[in-house]
């Protein structure tokens, strides 16, 4: 009973974890006035797919998005599962950053941001997602 009960609150963390990360702290402030240069907030648009998270960070891992799931809850965690499998913070760092400027690329495209401010932008997010999920990401905001 009590195995059950910490395995449910650890998936219930593990939820909570990726919903944060996935959210992203710049999209959830999208109904306040976007400050020039920021794309604007255009359904899912810079915020990351759960699906292709997870499948990414399995794939960092070398396993199946559901082994994954299953090695998070022996381990307790999203990024001890990660570390368990020898994969690094400036690993999941550098794989999230690319993930976000794929994401920006619409909106360079479009001439909405620049490279650069798009660069930025997907360091910082990445940064907040590892941070969220337990790591220390380097540099500021």
């Amino acid at each position: 009973m009590t195995r059950r009960i910490w395995t449910l609150g650890a998936g219930l963390v593990l939820a909570a974890v990726l919903a944060l990360a996935l959210g992203g702290l710049a999209h959830s402030r999208a109904d306040a006035q976007t400050p020039p240069g920021t794309p604007p907030a255009e359904g899912q648009q810079g915020r990351p797919d759960r699906r292709e998270l997870m499948e990414a960070l399995a794939n960092l891992a070398g396993l199946s998005p559901r082994e994954l799931r299953e090695l998070v809850q022996e381990k307790g965690g999203l990024l001890q599962a990660l570390e368990s499998r020898g994969v690094t913070q400036q690993q999941i760092l550098d794989m999230l950053t690319q993930q976000a400027l794929r994401r920006f690329g619409p909106a360079v495209a479009e001439g909405r941001i620049s490279q650069q401010q798009a660069e930025q932008l997907a360091r910082q997010q990445a940064r907040r997602a590892l941070r969220r999920l337990g790591g220390t990401a380097p540099g500021g905001r």
